[in-house]
C-alpha cells in the first residue's frame, strides 16, 4: 500500500501540492472554526446563569458569524482538495490510453479487453476517490481529533482521557478488518472485470447468440459471474457494517463515561455547567469523523486495491528493442525509399507456443518497389511473415532486415516502431470497422477534412466500392454501425482495402484481402494492384488463396508448414509440381473461384 501511495504521489500528487496546500489551509480553519463554536457556547451558558445578557447576546452573533464562517471555508477545503482527485482522473485515463496504444498484441496475450475497460473506468474512479476524499478524510479526522482533544484536554485532561479511551480501542479493533477488506475488495474487482468482459463478448456477439438461439446459456454465464460479484460485494458490506456500529458503539460509551464522569464533576464544580455543555458539543462534534471512518478504510483499500491494478498495467513494458538501445546509439534511421526485405534464416513461435513454431528457417529477398504474392495452405504462416514485417511481432534479432536505396541493410529491430509503421499500410485478413461513417473509417483522420474528401473518394473508386454506395442509405456518410454490421463480408473487406489505399505509405501489406469479394470485383481490384504498380515504387506483398490474384506479382512465395517451399514467378510455379500448381489446375478448370487471370 505504501509504495503504491509514494508512487501516486511522487507522479500525480506531487504535481497538484498547491490544491492541497490551499485545501489543507482552509480544512483546519474549518476545524478551526467548528471547534470554537462549542468554547462560545459553553462561555454563552456560563453567562446566562450570571445573568449577563450583554454577553450572551453577544456571544450568540459570534456563533452565527462562526456558523456563516464554517459554510465558506468548508466548502472551499472541499472544493480544493477534490479538484487534485479530478486532475489526477484525467491525467491516469490520458496515461493509461497512451500506454495500451503503444503495447504490442504480446503484451496484451493475458489481458481481456473487459479487464482494461474495468480498469481503466471502474479502478480510476476508485483511485480518484482515494485522492480526493480519502485525503480530505484522512486530514479532517487527524485534525478534528487534534483540535478538538486539546480543547477538551484544557477543560479537564483526566476526563478527557476517560472520554477518548473507548474511542481509541474500537480504532484498534478496527485494524483487524481491515486485511479482509483488502482482500476482498480486490476479488470483487477481479468480478467486475469479469463481467465487463463478459459483456463485452455478448453485446459484440449478440447476433450469433441470436442466431444459435444461445441467449439462455450466455444469461446463465452473465448471472453466474454476477452472482459471485454479489457474494463478494455482501462480504464486503457486513465487514464495512460490523466496523460502523463498533465505532458508534464507542462514541456511545464515550458520551456514557461523560455523563458518569462528568457529572459529578460539575456538581463538586471542579468544571462549570457551560464548560460540560462545551465538552459535550465536542464529543458530538467528533461523533460525524468517527462514524465516517469506516467509509473512510473501505474508500481506502479499494483505491489501494484500485491502484495496483492500474499499475500492473501502466508497467507493463512494450517490446520495443529500439528503445533499450537508443541510449546506447543502437537507434537506426529507416532507409531511403523504395524499401525492401532481407530475411535471412527466420524462425518464430508465438509466445506461449513453445516449440511449435509459426515460421521455420525462412530466407529470401523481396526486392525494393516489386510485387510479391504469397500463398500457402490455411496455418502455412502467411499471415504470421506479413505482422512480423509490421513488427506486430517482433523477430529474433538479426533475421529481418530493410533494404533502401542506399546504405547497408538495417535491422527491423534497431529502427523505431512509430516511424517504421508510418511507411506502411497493412490490410488484415479479418478487418475492424469503426462505429463511423464509411468515409471516416477510410480517412481514419489522416488528414485534413477537405483533402480527404477527393483523396477519399479516389481510394473508393479503386477499392470498387462506387456500386455499392449507390445503394447504402447515405452513400459514404453512412454510419457502418458496431464493428461494420452494416456492411456485408465483401464490403467491409474493401472499406478496409480503401483504408489501406488512402494511407500514405511506402510499403503495402494486403492479407488475404480478396476472400470475401466476388470474381468480377477480383479482376477490378487486381487491375487497380497492377495501375497502382505502374504508378508508384512502394512494395507490395499481397497474400492470397487465388491464382488470379498471384499472377500478376513479380514474386511468388510458397509456403507449407512454416517453411518456405517454393518460391518463383506465376508461370514457373504453375509448371513446378506443388500445392501452387494444384491450386491453379483447380481454379484453371473452373473451380468456385474462377478461372485465373488471363488462363480462360
Amino acid at each position: 500500500m505504501l509504495h503504491s501511495i509514494y508512487r501516486v504521489y511522487r507522479d500525480y500528487v506531487s504535481r497538484y501540492w498547491y490544491w492541497y496546500l490551499s485545501g489543507f489551509a482552509f480544512l483546519y480553519l474549518t476545524n478551526r472554526v467548528a471547534v470554537e463554536i462549542p468554547g462560545q457556547l459553553g462561555k454563552g451558558v456560563d453567562s446566562l446563569g450570571q445573568g449577563d445578557l450583554v454577553q450572551v447576546e453577544r456571544i450568540a452573533w459570534t456563533i452565527a458569524a462562526l456558523g456563516l464562517s464554517l459554510v465558506v471555508v468548508r466548502t472551499l477545503s472541499r472544493v480544493l482538495i477534490f479538484t487534485p482527485g479530478r486532475l489526477f482522473e484525467y491525467d491516469i485515463k490520458n496515461q493509461m490510453f497512451r500506454h495500451v496504444l503503444r503495447l504490442q498484441p504480446a503484451d496484451m496475450v493475458e489481458r481481456a479487453l473487459g479487464d482494461i475497460i474495468s480498469r481503466s473506468a471502474n479502478d480510476i474512479t476508485m483511485a480518484r476517490a482515494l485522492v480526493g476524499f480519502g485525503v480530505m478524510q484522512v486530514v479532517n479526522v487527524s485534525v478534528a481529533l487534534i483540535l478538538t482533544g486539546r480543547e477538551m484536554f484544557l477543560i479537564h485532561p483526566g476526563l478527557t482521557l476517560w472520554v477518548l479511551a473507548p474511542v481509541a480501542l474500537a480504532t484498534l479493533a478496527v485494524q483487524g478488518a481491515i486485511r479482509a477488506i483488502f482482500h476482498l475488495t480486490r476479488q470483487a474487482q477481479q468480478h467486475l472485470a469479469a463481467i465487463s468482459e463478459q459483456a463485452l463478448a455478448t453485446f459484440r456477439g449478440v447476433n450469433t447468440i441470436q442466431s444459435f438461439g444461445a441467449q439462455q446459456a450466455f444469461r446463465d454465464r452473465f448471472e453466474k459471474k454476477n452472482e459471485a460479484y454479489l457474494k463478494t460485494s455482501l462480504q464486503l458490506s457486513v465487514m464495512g457494517s460490523a466496523m460502523q456500529p463498533a465505532l458508534a458503539a464507542s462514541a456511545a460509551v464515550a458520551v456514557y463515561l461523560l455523563l458518569i464522569k462528568g457529572g459529578p464533576m460539575t456538581a463538586n464544580g471542579h468544571i462549570t455547567v457551560g464548560q460540560m455543555v462545551a465538552f459535550t458539543a465536542y464529543l458530538l462534534y467528533l461523533v460525524p469523523p468517527l462514524r465516517s471512518l469506516g467509509w473512510m478504510i473501505a474508500v481506502i483499500q479499494r483505491g489501494r486495491v484500485s491502484l495496483e491494478r492500474i499499475f500492473e498495467i501502466l508497467d507493463i513494458q512494450p517490446e520495443r528493442p529500439e528503445l533499450a538501445n537508443e541510449a546506447g546509439g543502437g537507434l537506426r534511421r529507416i532507409p531511403a525509399a523504395p524499401l525492401g526485405f532481407k530475411i535471412e534464416d527466420l524462425s518464430f513461435a508465438y509466445p506461449g507456443g513453445g516449440d511449435r513454431f509459426a515460421l521455420k528457417g525462412i530466407s529470401l529477398h523481396i526486392p525494393a518497389g516489386s510485387t510479391v504474392g504469397i500463398f500457402g495452405r490455411t496455418g502455412s504462416g502467411k499471415t504470421t511473415l506479413l505482422r512480423i514485417l509490421a513488427r506486430l511481432h517482433n523477430p529474433p534479432r538479426g533475421t529481418v532486415f530493410l533494404v533502401g536505396s542506399s546504405g547497408g541493410p538495417v535491422d527491423l529491430l534497431d529502427v523505431d516502431l512509430d516511424r517504421w509503421r508510418e511507411k506502411l499500410s497493412m490490410v488484415p485478413q479479418v478487418p475492424f470497422l469503426f462505429s463511423e461513417t464509411l468515409k471516416d473509417n477510410i480517412t481514419m483522420g489522416l488528414e485534413a477534412v477537405g483533402k480527404a474528401g477527393v483523396r477519399a473518394r479516389g481510394v473508393i473508386r479503386q477499392a470498387a466500392l462506387e456500386p455499392d454506395l449507390e445503394i447504402l442509405p447515405a452513400g459514404a456518410e453512412t454510419m457502418v454501425g458496431e464493428r461494420g454490421v452494416m456492411l456485408s463480408g465483401g464490403q467491409r473487406q474493401r472499406v478496409a482495402l480503401a483504408r489501406g489505399f488512402f494511407k500514405h505509405h511506402q510499403v503495402l501489406l494486403l492479407d488475404d484481402v480478396l476472400s470475401a469479394v466476388d470474381h468480377a470485383t477480383e479482376r477490378r481490384i487486381i487491375e487497380t494492384l497492377r495501375d497502382r504498380k505502374r504508378r508508384s515504387s512502394a512494395t507490395t506483398i499481397l497474400v492470397s488463396h487465388r491464382i488470379g490474384a498471384l499472377a500478376q506479382a513479380d514474386l511468388v512465395l510458397v509456403l507449407e508448414h512454416g517453411r518456405l517451399l517454393a518460391q518463383g514467378s506465376h508461370d514457373e510455379l504453375k509448371m513446378r509440381p506443388g500445392p501452387y500448381r494444384e491450386a491453379w489446375l483447380k481454379q484453371r478448370d473452373g473451380g468456385a473461384q474462377g478461372p485465373p487471370e488471363g488462363e480462360e
